[in-house]
């Protein structure tokens, strides 16, 4: 970096226009020195908060940022990092602050509405952690956690229907993403057709659950305790539509699988993993959990 022209010691001399010219050159050459430092301490400031997250240590990452916001303090990807550094050392109160902070200097930035509605759920706040997942979503409509933490959210404050279409609009890009086959994308499955039988929308429920118990037969085989519990989830959809004899046979089909000695217990431990308790799908972590942040561009170097 190229060190400018003492401008000071031209202040004194006549304003002939050379002079006059010289001066301005270098007085702008002084300006641009001090910007170029100024930004280099602040990338240098950046880089080594980006390093300290990357290794764990959120503690010093908080500095780093902090010291980076003291230089450019307008800067809402600093906020949005140190947001994410507050939020992995579990400091969630002041994550928040810090997202509300980068949305109100840049509201299109999609990690600080995803991070904002995770701290929230975090923090057991679910109504207001709806709107920012929804508009992560809105941002980025592939964003696989913003719909799982947006479900946790709608079943804890009791909106079954949002709920259920949430998981619907997540469900092909688990698709996409995990397979058809893949145990997420079926435990999914399995919540929407919970979603769907607590509507009372029963053979809708039963479709969905035959197409998971067909998909964990090929998947798992026939003795799998996955496949036991789909096939007792198909049969409770079928006594619920009046076909007792059909739920019937399901049953015995469970029942001669079963080692003789265990069997009760292992009916018991079945009907109740069928009875309708939403799982837990992890393929982009539990709800609140901790996730890669979307691409977040910092206000300085990233670390490739």
């Amino acid at each position: 970096m190229a060190i400018p022209r003492d401008y000071a010691s031209m202040k004194g001399r006549p304003q002939r226009n050379g002079d006059r010219r010289a001066y301005e050159e270098a007085w702008a050459e002084r300006n641009d020195y001090a910007g170029r430092l100024k930004a280099t301490d602040q990338s240098w400031a950046t880089l080594a908060s980006e390093r300290d997250r990357l290794k764990g240590d959120f503690a010093a990452a908080v500095s780093g940022y902090q010291a980076a916001l003291k230089l450019m303090p307008d800067t809402p990807e600093l906020y949005s990092n140190l947001g994410l550094a507050y939020y992995l050392d579990k400091k969630y109160e002041k994550s928040i602050t810090a997202f509300q902070e980068a949305l109100k200097e840049k509201p299109s930035l999609v990690a600080p509405h995803l991070f904002l509605g995770m701290a929230y759920v975090r923090t057991s706040q679910y109504e207001k952690s709806i709107d920012p997942l929804k508009k992560a979503i809105e941002l980025d409509p592939k964003l696989r956690q913003a719909y799982i933490n947006l479900s946790a959210s709608y079943d804890s404050v009791g909106n079954d229907d949002e709920a259920l279409a949430n998981d619907q609009q997540l469900l092909p890009l688990y698709q996409q993403h995990f397979g058809l086959v893949h145990e997420d994308t079926l435990q999914l499955q399995n919540n929407i057709a919970i979603g769907l039988r607590s509507l009372g929308r029963f053979a809708e429920a039963l479709l969905i659950d035959e197409a998971v118990l067909a998909d964990r037969e090929h998947a798992l085989g026939d003795t799998d305790e996955q496949t036991l519990i789909s096939r007792f989830a198909v049969a409770r959809d079928l006594r619920r539509l009046g076909r007792y004899e059909d739920a019937l046979d399901l049953i015995r089909q469970v029942n001669s699988t079963l080692d003789q000695e265990n069997r009760s217990w292992t009916l018991f431990r079945l009907l109740v993993g069928s009875e309708g308790a939403r799982g837990i799908v992890a393929g982009g972590g539990r709800p609140g959990e901790d996730a890669a942040a979307p691409e977040v561009k910092a206000a300085g170097p990233r670390l490739p």
